[in-house]
């Protein structure tokens, strides 16, 4: 399905697309790899609480972040939330670790995340996490991404 929008671009962005005669194809085509960028990158190293922490964690920061760089930031925004001990029983400070260890990409990856979970919140938890390509796995109980 084809949707026709508005979209203003900042110069940058118009000078990292490049030259083209097509800048909707071309917008598509980046928007694809981006996803599926994101996608490959999501952390396989989360427990189901882990993952669901993060998500509760980031739902106010991806709706406002309040900086320039929100990425940076990720890891931060996830160790300022106050029910984050209780909601791990314990080692708050492993998912904050397993956070800021992720390249970028796995950063921007959990944040593209955090803002589809938010997007699907009637959902119950664990198929909002499926439907971010995340599928449990038998032997570890980790959620990992389908391949």
């Amino acid at each position: 399905m084809k949707k026709r929008i508005v979209v203003y671009l900042s110069q940058e962005n118009i000078e990292l697309m490049g030259e083209c005669d097509k800048p909707s194809r071309r917008i598509n085509e980046m928007l694809q790899r981006y996803g599926e960028l994101c996608r490959r990158n999501l952390p396989s190293s989360l427990t189901t609480k882990e993952w669901l922490t993060a998500m509760a964690a980031l739902r106010d920061y991806v709706a406002n972040p309040g900086v320039d760089d929100p990425i940076r930031y990720l890891w931060a925004a996830v160790a300022d939330y106050p029910d984050m001990a209780k909601c791990l029983e314990g080692d708050p400070d492993s998912l904050i670790c397993k956070l800021r260890e992720l390249p970028y990409s796995g950063q921007v990856a959990v944040y593209e995340a955090a803002m589809s979970f938010h997007e699907h919140e009637d959902l119950p938890d664990e198929e909002a996490l499926r439907r971010l390509g995340l599928r449990r796995c038998c032997t570890c109980l980790s959620w990992h991404r389908c391949k």
